[in-house]
């Protein structure tokens, strides 16, 4: 959104729409804002403030970080994928991100020669 007016009108009807956490929030912020509370206690209602934030963020979805030109991201190589694919050439993606396939359970180190025992002297 380009206009701060649509995202604070966007808010007040998120509020409006649910007046039950609408008005949690408000008292919630009015008294950590106004008053001193217990420690314990602010200490509860910052923590159901950042709950509340949370929820109304990706409800509101405020800022949208991709653009609406109807291009999909490329997609990102996963762990599955890579395990999947053990002897196959890594793949460079159209960002240039290069996904290495996982070794499978079969590829082990060769194990190191145990050193041999030192000859007690006689």
């Amino acid at each position: 959104m380009n206009n701060w007016i649509d995202t604070i009108k966007k808010f007040q009807a998120a509020l409006l729409d649910q007046p039950f956490l609408g008005s949690i929030f408000i008292v919630d912020f009015a008294i950590l804002l106004l008053h001193r509370p217990p420690v314990l206690f602010s200490l509860l209602m910052v923590g159901g403030l950042v709950a509340m934030s949370m929820y109304f963020g990706q409800k509101l979805a405020i800022f949208n970080l991709m653009p609406k030109t109807g291009v999909k991201p490329a997609p990102v190589a996963t762990a599955a994928k890579a395990v999947a694919e053990p002897a196959a050439a890594p793949k460079v993606a159209a960002t240039a991100a290069v996904s290495t396939p996982a070794p499978s359970a079969t590829e082990t180190k060769p194990k190191a020669k145990a050193k041999p025992k030192a000859k007690p002297k006689a």
